[in-house]
């Protein structure tokens, strides 16, 4: 393929212009389907060319193979004018990914449902990757675009994250910044849901990270001064009995506020009988308990990566390996780090060790000790575990109703103000949660029954009223009368009857 046989198949090129530029039109025309070139025979073709990575790195193989046999045949100054216009492949194969993700870009925008702030969170994965598949179908059929719907998503996805990037940075008061994005102009459509999203995500971190420093404030406080080996001993041993201080499968092991009652108790017990002399405070015990628990996960590490070298920490001198060992009898199964009897990885935390270990048995790795009921992650099972101790963390300001988390505080806040962001597209009506409007679309609009009953084929909306109809089925009661203790299977009856 010399270059006067791309002069006469595809463009007429004035070898005084500049390469780059001849090379871009080339790749627009390819882009485009005005020209079918064949890489192997050199002829343009009938059919259109359809698009793949090995059909770009070879084009720009040959065009610079032609590029570099042009200029040993030409000497003189069109030799020092193709040197000057040198051809950047890596530029060429940009122009030309762009102007796919162009297209790809284009489809996206004509699915509002896939980005329009107050629909965003109606589509499941499922049917987000199924408009997916219908941009890569349509990119096949109008431009000859052969991408997988795998390959459309991931790449929508790294425009996406890059252009919030860009736009967080905007919001961070710094308008003079010029994004260096491509696409963000065409991108905008996208600015006002997301501006709003950065901006209660800045309120939410700027709270967050004050509840963080109050947290660990204990960090500053001086530790308590262990003298002997025998001091320490026997502050870990009046510590062992706070078992919801440190047994992660306690009930109040995974409530703050338990746990901070849990912490009065025992400095008061320390100051009792240990510390009578010199009484402490609690964040001396804090910062005392986090020592040696530090000191503790940093020996156990240790022994679990090179269990022939028991080295002692460095870091925390004053604790010996009689510490160690007491330690060990009631928080080698507690706290971290865990070695996987499966695979043998070493997980820092119980939570990610847990969690690695379901992967390999399949089981779930939480489960409540009060009802035995399993959770897939550790939040969730501290939210269960809230309601049961009727803990509750988070209140309305307006009228200092306590909820769980701080999730349902603001749902709630929506009864005082009025607000009903979820909007149903079909009959304009609006609702408080998005629950609540996926059940009346899907009950109204789409007929769509998500729960089935197998014993009498009767169909249900909703995830409560299901149970409700099996328990019924299976006569499992699980509301009992406190008076007479009679039971019954679901909670409408029982409040029905008294």
């Amino acid at each position: 393929m010399d270059l006067a046989h791309v002069e006469q198949n595809v463009l007429p090129v004035n070898l005084n212009s500049n390469t780059e530029t001849v090379i871009a039109r080339v790749s627009s025309d390819i882009c485009s389907n005005n020209y079918a070139i064949c890489v192997n025979c050199n002829k343009q073709k009938e059919n259109p060319i359809t698009y793949n990575h090995q059909f770009i790195n070879a084009t720009i193989h040959n065009v610079n193979q032609d590029n570099k046999t042009f200029v040993t045949t030409n000497s003189g100054g069109l030799s020092a004018l193709s040197k000057a216009n040198k051809i950047n492949p890596i530029k060429t194969k940009k122009c030309i990914q762009r102007e796919i993700l162009t297209h790809l870009l284009a489809y996206y925008k004509s699915y509002q449902c896939l980005w329009q702030p107050v629909r965003e969170a109606f589509l499941k994965f499922d049917e987000k990757y199924e408009i997916f598949a219908s941009i890569a179908e349509r990119l096949k059929n109008d431009f000859q675009i052969n991408f997988t719907t795998k390959h459309c998503f991931n790449e929508m996805q790294k425009l996406l994250i890059r252009y919030w990037k860009e736009l967080r940075i905007i919001c961070k008061d710094e308008e003079d910044y010029l994004p260096k994005l491509w696409c963000f102009e065409e991108m905008a459509f996208l600015r006002p849901g997301m501006e709003e999203r950065i901006r209660k995500n800045v309120k939410k971190k700027s709270v967050k990270s004050e509840i963080k420093t109050s947290k660990y404030d204990f960090l500053k406080a001086p530790s308590v001064d262990l003298e002997t080996s025998e001091d320490a001993l026997k502050f870990i041993d009046i510590y062992r009995n706070y078992q919801a201080l440190w047994q992660v499968d306690h009930v109040d092991y995974r409530s703050t506020s338990l746990r901070q009652n849990g912490l009065g108790r025992l400095l008061n017990e320390l100051n009792a009988t240990i510390f009578h002399d010199k009484q402490i405070t609690l964040p001396q015990l804090e910062k005392t308990l986090y020592n040696i628990r530090k000191f503790y996960s940093t020996e156990k590490l240790k022994r679990l990566e090179d269990a022939n070298k028991q080295i002692r920490s460095r870091k925390t001198p004053c604790f010996s390996l009689s510490v160690y060992e007491k330690l060990s009898e009631f928080l080698f199964e507690n706290l971290g780090p865990f070695r996987c009897g499966y695979c043998l990885l070493i997980c820092k935390t119980y939570d990610q060790y847990k969690i690695h270990e379901s992967e390999h048995n399949g089981q779930q790795p939480f489960i409540c000790s009060i009802c035995n009921k399993g959770f897939r992650l550790p939040g969730n099972l501290t939210i269960h575990i809230r309601r049961h101790k009727h803990d509750y963390p988070y209140a309305c300001e307006i009228c200092e109703k306590q909820f769980a988390t701080s999730t349902e505080v603001s749902i709630h806040r929506r009864s005082h103000t009025g607000e009903r962001p979820y909007e149903c597209i079909e009959c304009n009506k609006s609702f408080k949660t998005w629950s609540f409007y996926n059940i009346h679309r899907r009950r109204v609009h789409v007929k769509e029954a998500n729960f089935h009953c197998p014993i009498c084929d009767k169909d249900f909306y909703e995830r409560n009223r299901f149970t409700d109809h099996m328990n019924i089925h299976l006569n499992i009661r699980k509301h009992d009368c406190n008076e007479c203790g009679k039971s019954f299977t679901t909670c409408a009856r029982f409040e029905n009857i008294y």
